[in-house]
């Protein structure tokens, strides 16, 4: 597996866009994920069914500013890794009602394709019931995520289109420890987390069986095709 080097002549370097494996990633982080660090990761566009869910919004009511907002952060790139399943994206941003000095630093996942999973055992004569992949695996991810990141980050809600996970923090603007220690506590639960086998086993027919209507997984209901 090739090393991540960042460091050349004293300086980081700047990162290429291609897929990275979580353990490359891991060490990238261990540099930290302050403004300044990330400024030499590769800008990435996140998945495009976020433009065209965005875009479909926005048709339906042109007129509306929060909906050309959300169409412009959809079409916006990140800084980030692309995976073998999707992205790794980060943001810097200030908290929402100005209270806090802290930076908010918000890391997602987003898949590359996160198909609608049928659940047979919950479905009725009239309708198909399902869940989104993103949807199933996030609370699997969730438990692992507890044991690693509790100290310093908080687990989100993954309620974007093909968001697989997202975790937050505050951080002190001017504490390199801080950005490092997240970075560090993010790369060890991403390594050990294993996302490709969590999404390979959460897609499989004997895993889905066992979900429940009424749990952390998010369910939703489809008119069935030949129903009247």
């Amino acid at each position: 597996m090739q090393v991540i080097n960042l460091r050349t002549a004293g300086r980081v370097t700047m990162l290429e866009d291609r897929v990275y494996s979580e353990r490359q990633i891991a060490q990238i982080l261990e540099f930290g994920v302050s403004p300044q660090a990330i400024e030499e990761w590769p800008r990435i566009a996140i998945p495009e069914a976020l433009e065209a869910v965005a875009r479909a919004n926005l048709m339906n009511d042109p007129n509306d500013p929060h909906l050309r907002e959300a169409l412009e952060e959809a079409i916006r790139p990140r800084r980030g890794f692309r995976t073998e399943w999707g992205c790794i994206v980060i943001d810097h941003g200030l908290d929402e009602d100005g209270l806090d000095e802290r930076l908010l630093l918000n890391i997602a996942g987003y898949l590359a394709n996160d198909p609608y999973l049928q659940l047979p055992h919950l479905c009725s004569e009239s309708a198909a019931v399902g869940a989104y992949l993103s949807d199933v695996a996030n609370p699997v991810l969730a438990v692992s995520a507890e044991k690693y990141l509790c100290s310093r980050l908080d687990w989100g809600e993954n309620d974007s289109t093909n968001q697989l996970f997202e975790a937050f923090a505050f951080v002190q603007p001017t504490s390199t420890v801080e950005f490092r220690e997240v970075g560090v506590l993010f790369g060890q639960w991403l390594e050990a987390a294993g996302v490709a086998g969590i999404l390979t086993r959460c897609s499989e027919p004997d895993y889905l069986a066992k979900v429940a209507g009424e749990g952390d997984v998010f369910v939703s209901s489809r008119p069935r095709a030949d129903s009247n």
